[in-house]
């Protein structure tokens, strides 16, 4: 029996790789435009103007979406159209970028002109797919997510790199174009849906200090391992000097970081690939370790790593932090702009740093080295302090309880801990993720009152705060 059109566009709309379609093939753009010597064959990709304006454009993504972060919460936008806007943009500077700088007599001022735009235009696309999937209460679940970008990428990536300079071209002028498309046409999906209400501070205030840590990891780690591409000489890295291996070192740093983590998730009963950070780190160790060498094939593998876990790490954040936007514990533009926008800033001061010490520095490879040995030291107190956060990060992206395990869970706390019943229904509303203020509405009382009820909750069942009494629930639920 042949399904109507109706039903076949019905089935097409729940496909699940879609949503995270939009944002992977931004990152696609990304590489293909900055990693694939055909993409800007004309003004060759190692080149200092493709050079100046790849830093210009990592500095004006991590500025702007941090900025724009910043003014979301206080200013109204319209996303939509500023999502078609920047597509338009980002499309309409490739081609300028590809094919009309290397024509101008002074090409520096268009190429900087056009990292500016690449910049602005490619945070105002992250903010709007941000505020898109905290709307649609995206999972964020790294099956999906990495599946997504691993074919985007994969697949944008082989159709520039065996075609001329000017198809390349052309089809990464082409992707934020379909980006764009995948949010029009996942509208309908948002509509009549608001974002999560924000939850309590003293609820987000469990998750600070594991966020201010994998924020201050993600700012080394990053700055480091950019820091050692630029300070290598390109001859040392295997690349040559018209950059033609730099693709191929790319995927092979994927494929080595890719697989191990999947290898490294699978040893778990519950593969909790956000667990899998700490292994990124301890990645970062070996490619400074390698760097050290001064070996060609040390520089060669330390090289694939160093791009392979930068690439890994940013996707790792995306899903961690857009959880956390889904479930309230951030604003939608925050958790991208932390996800995305601040590893971008890292690595422009890293490489930027590392370019300026290798040109200027007589000896630029011995003091590479030093430099790498002290970033080992660093790196490794930031391995502890990840892993001292591992089961934070655990709970903060677990799934909430299904609604018959709540029920049965709360009923057997109530009665463990003698809550009485008004407390209990504010538990149950708790440990189904709503907030103060939703539960206040709710029950027709005041958010005070409701404060009340949760603190006596808190002292009944001797827990100090949400988070702690979240733990005891998703427990109970789990020895079930």
């Amino acid at each position: 029996m042949k399904l109507s059109e109706h039903a076949l566009a019905a089935k097409a709309a729940r496909i699940p790789d879609m949503p995270y379609l939009g944002v992977s093939l931004l990152l696609a753009w990304h590489y293909c435009l900055w990693f694939v010597p055909s993409s800007t064959a004309s003004l060759g990709l190692l080149s200092d103007q493709v050079t100046k304006t790849w830093l210009v454009t990592l500095a004006c993504t991590g500025i702007f979406a941090l900025a724009g972060a910043a003014l979301a919460g206080r200013m109204k936008f319209a996303m939509g159209k500023m999502a078609a806007a920047a597509a338009v943009v980002m499309a309409a500077t490739t081609l300028i970028f590809c094919f009309a700088a290397p024509a101008c007599p002074d090409p520096g001022p268009l190429c900087l002109v056009s990292g500016a735009a690449f910049g602005i235009s490619n945070a105002v696309l992250i903010l709007a797919w941000a505020e898109r999937y905290t709307a649609i209460r995206a999972s964020f679940s790294m099956k999906t997510v990495a599946l997504s970008f691993a074919g985007a990428l994969f697949a944008s990536m082989l159709a520039t790199f065996f075609t001329p300079s000017f198809v390349s071209a052309t089809i990464t002028a082409l992707l934020p174009l379909a980006s764009f498309a995948v949010y029009r046409r996942n509208e309908k999906e948002v509509e009549g849906k608001e974002a999560p209400v924000p939850l309590p501070r003293e609820s987000r205030a469990s998750m600070m200090r594991c966020v201010k840590t994998l924020c201050v990891t993600t700012v080394l780690l990053e700055f480091m391992l950019s820091f050692v591409c630029g300070i290598t000489p390109h001859e040392l890295r295997g690349i040559g000097q018209d950059g033609t291996l730099l693709p191929w070192n790319t995927a092979v740093g994927i494929i080595i970081i890719g697989s191990a983590l999947l290898a490294a998730a699978s040893r778990s009963k519950r593969a909790d690939v956000y667990a899998l950070i700490p292994f990124l780190v301890a990645f970062g160790i070996v490619a400074l370790c390698l760097s050290v060498q001064g070996a060609a094939i040390c520089s060669l593998a330390a090289f694939a790593i160093c791009i392979g876990t930068c690439m890994m790490l940013e996707v790792l954040l995306m899903a961690f932090f857009g959880t956390l936007a889904s479930k309230g514990y951030l604003a939608s533009a925050l958790s991208f702009a932390l996800a995305m926008g601040l590893p971008r800033l890292s690595t422009a001061l890293g490489d930027g740093c590392g370019i300026a010490l290798r040109k200027t520095w007589q000896d630029g490879i011995g003091l590479g080295s030093t430099v790498c040995l002290a970033f080992v030291c660093v790196l490794a107190f930031l391995l502890i302090a990840i892993l001292h956060q591992e089961r934070t990060i655990a709970f903060l992206t677990s799934d909430a309880p299904q609604a018959d395990d709540t029920e049965r869970v709360c009923e057997s706390a109530a009665q463990d801990f003698g809550l009485s019943s008004r407390e209990t229904e504010i538990l149950k509303l708790i440990a189904r993720g709503h907030a103060v203020d939703a539960v206040a509405k709710k029950l027709v009382v005041s958010p005070y009152t409701v404060q009340t009820h949760i603190q006596h909750i808190y002292r009944k069942m001797q827990v100090h705060k949400r988070s702690e009494l979240m733990d005891y629930l998703n427990l109970h639920r789990d020895e079930n």
